[in-house]
């Protein structure tokens, strides 16, 4: 279930309205610890701003703290990428829209709980409409004595957002964090007179050094033997024993005080 725990409005009659609301969010802030806080860009992003400067120089303890990483700004017009749970799709929502069915389907669900005391909110649920559709099928809602109907949406995009779980409405997307190892790679033996005759391969009629091993492979780091030259004088002993009798080897190619390695003839 999920509770308002708390409404106010900040009067119109107030000589600094913007003001006053940032006052009370930092207020509530202190009083009730939220994880997120979301405001609406629209008409919010004065508060935005400040709220955000004001989390930054505020030291621990402060009623402002974390307001920074807490505070969160939506605008209605943009769009969220939400994962279907059914079909694992990724779909473009308007988050207006969005935000109005997915608060709909908490009350539809019985959910929701408002205090019977709260005449504002419930009037204005009430009288929440869809004012128009748009040809694209984008539905235009209230725009008159609506502001506590779109906080309790906000709260409920948060929810939605941060914690999906506790809808089951969508499917939070998470990156995978784990490599599944692949089989080892048919390559072609780098020293054709060391092949053993467990390293044939009779269905291709190919010879291959790599080791048959279901979960896992081997890999060596060489140098670079595009630069002959620079090889020489570099080459460290892992690139001589790789291609020590390889008929791959370029011309000329041989460490220090080693018999230069010819390149084989067929």
């Amino acid at each position: 279930m999920f509770r308002v725990i708390n409404h106010i409005s900040i009067s119109r009659e107030e000589e600094f309205i913007l003001d006053a609301a940032v006052q009370k969010i930092v207020e509530w802030n202190k009083k009730y610890n939220p994880e997120y806080i979301y405001v609406d860009k629209g008409y919010g992003a004065y508060q935005i701003e400040t709220l955000h400067k004001m989390g930054r120089d505020a030291q621990k303890g402060d009623p402002a703290w974390g307001l920074d990483k807490r505070v969160v700004g939506v605008s209605f017009s943009e769009s969220r990428e939400v994962r279907d749970p059914g079909t694992g799709e990724i779909e473009n929502k308007p988050v207006k829209p969005w935000m109005v069915s997915q608060t709909q389907a908490l009350f539809g669900r019985d959910r929701i709980i408002i205090s019977k005391n709260d005449d504002i909110l419930w009037k204005q649920l009430e009288n929440y409409r869809v004012e128009k559709i748009s040809v694209t099928g984008v539905p235009r809602f209230t725009s008159v004595n609506e502001h506590a109907v779109d906080a309790l949406m906000l709260c409920v995009l948060a929810i939605v957002d941060k914690f999906p779980e506790l809808t089951n409405f969508v499917t939070k997307f998470e990156p995978t964090r784990t490599m599944a190892i692949a089989p080892p790679l048919n390559t072609p033996s780098m020293n054709l007179n060391r092949i053993s005759n467990g390293d044939i391969n009779q269905d291709e009629g190919e010879y291959f050094a790599t080791k048959r091993s279901p979960d896992k492979q081997t890999w060596y780091r060489v140098d670079d033997i595009r630069d002959v030259q620079r090889s020489v004088r570099t080459m460290d002993r892992t690139t001589y024993q790789m291609f020590k009798g390889s008929p791959f080897v370029p011309r000329g190619l041989s460490g220090r005080g080693r018999k230069p390695i010819k390149r084989a003839r067929f």
